[in-house]
């Protein structure tokens, strides 16, 4: 699967936290990109500022369970997320994201951490997101 940053290509993990090419060809096929567990933009030096066609092949990465793309300016749409079921951590931080709409829906529920901070998603599509878990008292 062509990718054109190498950064990008060493954002990509198993769920050890290891690359998922595992054939060490410095191509992600198919069948790996399904192994992707994580996805983390903290780990890239330089540019992180991959465009929305770049990062489509990640709707195949149904195994997903945490994505951090940080400081990722490009970024303005994450419709490509709405397949990973298993999600559980998204970091939005520093993205160029003005609305969440409908990717998250599917994981809203599951998800254990979102971070939003420093973009310009309105306030009422943050408070969507916002749960508490009921809490008993005990005497």
């Amino acid at each position: 699967m062509p990718i054109k940053s190498y950064g990008l290509y060493k954002a990509l993990f198993n769920e050890d936290y290891k690359s998922v090419d595992e054939n060490n060809d410095g191509m992600i096929q198919k069948s790996e990109v399904k192994n992707i567990s994580k996805v983390d933009f903290t780990y890239i030096s330089g540019s992180r500022a991959f465009d929305n066609d770049e990062l489509n092949f990640l709707k195949n990465a149904t195994e997903c369970k945490k994505l951090d793309f940080g400081g990722d300016s490009k970024l303005t749409n994450i419709d490509f997320v709405s397949n990973m079921s298993k999600l559980e951590e998204v970091s939005l931080r520093g993205t160029g994201i003005t609305t969440i709409g409908t990717a998250l829906d599917s994981v809203k529920d599951q998800l254990e951490f979102l971070n939003l901070a420093d973009t310009k998603i309105p306030l009422t599509e943050r408070m969507q997101y916002i749960r508490t878990k009921e809490a008993n008292e005990e005497e």
